[in-house]
């Protein structure tokens, strides 16, 4: 018996001809019988809930809405410890179905993953994309919080309620959006 523990994927020289490329490849030369096993999760929503979020399948999206609240940099850090990263909406799909889910707890401000802190009015999400701002139901990105003392300087992002995203003092405490993207 060999085992590809190199992850080369590499189908023995006899059986290269077909296209599949399966968790475990069982052959006998002497037999000339080939099995192969693939391993699958048939229920993604059921990874989800066991680690303790809600699945929305239309996005399809794994969030844990924490109603603690923190600032944005402790928000990052709790949703990373989860295993997890502050929610992505970064496409409309993924923005339909945060909104559509759930009562009033989502539709209220919390953070979510994107800021402007590297560069002034340019949004960045945490996976490195640029924020679209054309599937959000209003927009209130102005730098202002009315934090005082440093009410100009609104660097990271909340959902602003019924689909609208808002901009917030970092330091200032929310709720937060947790995302588990290894279990969508």
């Amino acid at each position: 018996m060999r085992v590809d523990l190199d992850r080369r994927l590499a189908s023995p020289e006899r059986i290269r001809s077909g296209s599949l490329r399966p968790d475990i490849l069982i052959w006998s030369t002497q037999g000339k019988k080939m099995v192969t096993v693939e391993l699958t999760v048939p229920w993604e929503e059921r990874c989800c809930h066991l680690a303790g979020y809600a699945w929305m399948e239309d996005g399809p999206l794994c969030v844990k809405m924490h109603s603690n609240s923190v600032n944005w940099d402790t928000a990052k850090t709790l949703c990373e410890q989860d295993h997890g990263r502050l929610a992505i909406l970064d496409n409309a799909k993924l923005h339909q179905a945060y909104f559509n889910y759930g009562g009033d707890g989502y539709r209220d401000a919390a953070w979510i993953g994107v800021t402007d802190q590297d560069t002034e009015g340019s949004w960045v999400w945490l996976n490195g994309a640029d924020l679209n701002t054309s599937y959000w139901s209003f927009v209130q990105l102005n730098n202002y919080d009315g934090y005082l003392p440093d009410k100009f300087n609104a660097d990271c992002a909340a959902t602003g309620g019924y689909g609208g995203i808002i901009d917030l003092h970092c330091l200032k405490t929310k709720p937060f959006i947790c995302q588990r993207i290894d279990l969508e």
